[in-house]
């Protein structure tokens, strides 16, 4: 719990010995089987050797069509 009394779902992971952390979503808006879905996707985007929260960044920008 954040000091302002929010609730976060987060993934805790290392990627080249550096400590990471993503957010999965807010509680109650994302389920605790949803948080689990969505940390084993990220999971598996780390176990193919990328960063998730890279992975992330490079989606957002693709989807903002902001790239030529």
């Amino acid at each position: 719990m954040n000091p302002n009394g929010s609730k976060l779902w987060r993934y805790r992971y290392q990627y080249k010995n550096r400590e990471r952390m993503i957010s999965l979503g807010k509680f109650p808006k994302v389920s605790l089987a949803d948080a689990r879905t969505l940390r084993d996707t990220e999971r598996d985007i780390l176990e193919s050797g990328k960063d998730p929260a890279e992975e992330r960044r490079f989606e957002k920008f693709k989807a903002s069509g902001s790239y030529s």
